[in-house]
């Protein structure tokens, strides 16, 4: 895990480089910098660490897409030569005193990144990223998108390619992220044994894709089976964003709303199912402006929904699915 290794951070950082480089020498690159002797082979040996400033020029040479890369993954819509931007992006109003115990950066330090009188080294910029945006699926799934083959980057390959699996399968089995939900409720958790079925019944699937979710769920460490059981690890499948391709990434997204959005119409039409349905609709004429509030507002209420799921200490007894959609009737 590279949350966990400093060391793992920097030996990814040197394969990148390495990556980025391509056919060129590393006396070649280097002069193409500015430097007259061989600072890239100094820094894709490890001898001195890569600055922040230093990987956005080479990553420019390079033709990295590291500003759409930051975009997709982190939100972040300024250019990476403004380190201070993405810092102040990630950590929002925290205090430097604050960020300084969770990281083990100095607050010296901390302060000059911010006033961009200095730069940080990549992976201590990696390190930000990690500890306030996503761990380590963000973080590699970033640093895979700025490379031709991900082959390249060996030591976090594999993890890579986990995450395009469970990409897929979410997208394939849009209820997928609901099993360990189902393995939450009360109603389970007081099976003395896990029960076959369990989870079909309470998602309308057969027990053939209730086994293939379980055991997959398990290999990627989202649930674990012990005394007879399986218990929620706290860990999260990673399927809001495809990391390979943006077009299969906008297909994969349709499935998942049609997926849901069509067991909401079943309920519709299903008289007994009405007591479980909680329906509410508004037409309205609005501005643009107000329009981008409304949205606003409505990203805030997911957040709020979120924080209040994860506080809940009380026994897990009713599974639910929300959704919320505006549209123009017209189809326009």
């Amino acid at each position: 895990m590279l949350q966990n290794r400093n060391d793992e951070l920097e030996t990814v950082v040197r394969e990148l480089l390495r990556s980025l480089r391509g056919k060129r020498s590393q006396l070649a690159l280097s002069r193409r910098l500015g430097y007259s002797f061989n600072q890239v082979g100094k820094w894709e040996s490890g001898h001195t660490k890569i600055r922040w400033d230093e990987f956005v020029r080479l990553s420019g040479l390079c033709k990295s897409p590291l500003d759409q890369a930051l975009t997709n993954h982190y939100k972040y819509k300024g250019t990476a030569a403004n380190c201070d931007a993405i810092i102040k992006n990630l950590i929002g109003s925290e205090r430097v005193s604050t960020i300084a115990k969770k990281t083990g950066f100095s607050r010296h330090s901390l302060a000059k990144w911010l006033k961009k009188s200095a730069f940080p080294t990549v992976p201590e910029m990696f390190r930000l990223l990690l500890l306030y945006r996503g761990g380590d699926d963000h973080l590699v799934s970033f640093i895979g998108s700025l490379v031709s083959s991900i082959d390249e980057l060996p030591s976090i390959a594999p993890e890579y390619r986990q995450r395009v699996k469970q990409i897929e399968l979410s997208y394939q089995h849009p209820w997928l992220a609901a099993v360990k939900d189902c393995l939450s409720l009360q109603s389970y958790q007081r099976l003395e044994k896990h029960r076959e079925g369990f989870v079909s019944r309470c998602l309308r699937i057969s027990t053939a894709e209730e086994k293939m979710a379980l055991d997959f769920l398990t290999e990627v460490g989202v649930l674990t089976f012990s005394k007879g059981k399986y218990q929620v690890t706290g860990k999260k499948l990673m399927f809001q964003e495809n990391i390979l391709d943006k077009e299969k990434d906008i297909e994969g997204n349709f499935r998942l709303r049609e997926y849901w959005w069509s067991q909401a119409l079943n309920h519709l039409i299903s008289r007994p199912a009405w007591s479980s349905l909680t329906f509410a609709f508004q037409t309205f004429t609005v501005s643009e402006s107000a329009f981008r509030k409304i949205r606003a507002l409505s990203v805030q209420y997911f957040s709020d929904v979120t924080k209040i799921i994860e506080e809940d200490e009380e026994p897990r007894t009713l599974l639910r699915v929300m959704n919320l959609c505006f549209f123009d009737p017209s189809g326009l």
